[in-house]
């Protein structure tokens, strides 16, 4: 596996996209400890900076894990990411979702990675992009078309019965 930083332009699209899809607060609040909790109010410069210099930071120290390195990543500054204007809030939180997976992706090399901020940040963001997805599809008074828990199995011989019989239909 290769691991490279990604460009800025990334971290802003996922704030970005996040500020855009949030109806009510713009607060992202993962653990520090067993006891203490951090909050990033998106909605102030100072938070939205933090957020993405925890992100960037993270990348750096996968990159100079994987290649033995000492890369810092310098300062990140947040700036609105104006593609998402020109979105629809489908495609908007479709393309949120896989910048979070690429970033995911990226900083992952470290050993105590899933124990990281950036982790907790980014499954933070991916759950509100799922979320926000899924409310797309609910009806005026909120029920969604998708089954709770997992839909009934197809009664025997009804559908495919494998992945392969799937692709030779």
């Amino acid at each position: 596996m290769s691991a490279y930083v990604v460009s800025n332009n990334v971290i802003d699209f996922i704030i970005s996209a996040f500020i855009e899809n949030a109806r009510h607060g713009k607060t992202i609040t993962v653990p520090i400890d067993e006891i203490r909790y951090i909050t990033y109010d998106l909605a102030t410069d100072a938070d939205r900076d933090a957020l993405g210099q925890a992100l960037l930071d993270e990348n750096y120290r996968s990159v100079n894990h994987r290649y033995s390195e000492s890369d810092n990543g310098g300062e990140y500054k947040f700036r609105f990411h104006r593609a998402v204007l020109d979105m629809s809030v489908e495609n908007r939180t479709l393309q949120m979702a896989q910048s979070i997976a690429c970033l995911d992706y990226q900083a992952c090399e470290c050993p105590d990675y899933h124990k990281s901020r950036c982790y907790l940040i980014l499954n933070n963001l991916r759950d509100a992009a799922l979320s926000k997805l899924m409310a797309l599809k609910e009806d005026r008074k909120g029920r969604s078309p998708y089954k709770w828990g997992a839909p009934d199995h197809l009664p025997d011989g009804e559908g495919p019965i494998s992945i392969m019989d799937m692709v030779t239909a």
